[in-house]
């Protein structure tokens, strides 16, 4: 199974976290290739909104299998008089997960090792399971339960990811024992998402900045590798600009060729090749129509890349 987390961290207001999980449940309705990824458990789906959004999140979500939340957070104290915190005891029930350890809150916050495994015990206590972040070798504590992030620093929303053999090398160094999915984070999005989700070493991403976008994140889902699926005739992958007039943003998103089954790039081909027919230059049309159509979002322009 493939993870995906996105850690939405602290960018919206209600307003827009309702619009974004409303636009990410529809998306995802439209979206049979994804259902069928999430209801085989070939994929799990993590969403990790603030804290105050979480129940309106859980309530938004309940129809889709392998579909679960996550704070991105748990105190340090289980319960009690600690004003301000959010504990395990007020999280049960609600999330599977927490984010623990992020590098934003051992930069910010000054969050020690000492104080990430008092809030590892505190959210196992509570039956949560943690997704321990590290930046490096310096972070690594003992885990027995739940996943591990490898996030480092310098690539935490930089736009400088790390290379695939990097992260892989230190994977191998952490030992991790059996049964403990090991996730990249840093700097992730659709257009170098698929290197890290073919490596047999890594088991998923944690995604921040590019998770903002709910259609990009339904289009991340898209291309986790599932069968031996080949590419459609006409390029390797398909990249969609997604325009909003509302808000004037052009949404750039890449379709790796690992979600078009034999049905969908049947269909591709066959809308370019009859557009063709029709009149030359008319296929792209046809074959932008039909993939709009498949995953649901309006599409503006549609940019073929030649093998």
């Amino acid at each position: 199974m493939k993870y995906l987390i996105a850690n939405l961290k602290e960018h919206q207001s209600l307003e827009e976290a309702v619009t974004w999980i409303n636009k990410f449940v529809n998306t995802l309705r439209a979206n049979s290739h994804v259902i069928d990824a999430l209801r085989s458990e070939r994929v799990q789906v993590v969403l990790a909104p603030s804290a105050p959004f979480l129940v309106t999140f859980k309530s938004s979500v309940h129809e889709f299998p392998n579909v679960l939340l996550a704070s991105q957070d748990v105190s340090g104290f289980m319960q009690g008089s600690y004003t301000g915190e959010t504990g395990g005891h007020t999280l049960r029930g609600i999330v599977s997960y927490a984010i623990i350890g992020h590098s934003e809150r051992r930069r910010y916050l000054g969050e020690t090792n000492e104080l990430v495994r008092t809030k590892m015990q505190n959210a196992q206590t509570a039956n949560i399971l943690p997704i321990l972040c590290v930046r490096g070798s310096e972070d690594v504590l003992h885990i027995e339960r739940g996943m591990v992030a490898y996030e480092p620093a310098d690539a935490i929303g930089t736009g400088k990811n790390y290379p695939v053999e990097t992260v892989e090398i230190f994977r191998k160094q952490m030992q991790l024992p059996v049964g403990i999915p090991f996730l990249y984070g840093g700097s992730v999005d659709s257009q170098n998402m698929r290197l890290y989700l073919k490596s047999p070493h890594i088991d998923g991403l944690l995604v921040g900045t590019a998770s903002l976008d709910a259609s990009q994140v339904n289009i991340l889902l898209l291309g986790v590798p599932g069968g031996d699926h080949d590419g459609p005739n006409l390029s390797d992958s398909i990249n969609v600009m997604s325009y909003d007039m509302k808000t004037n943003q052009l949404t750039t998103i890449g379709i790796p060729r690992d979600v078009w089954s034999e049905t969908l790039h049947q269909k591709i081909n066959a809308a370019y090749a009859t557009g063709e027919a029709i009149d030359p230059g008319k296929g792209m049309t046809l074959a932008k129509a039909e993939v709009s159509s498949i995953v649901g979002i309006p599409i503006d322009i549609c940019l073929v890349i030649p093998r």
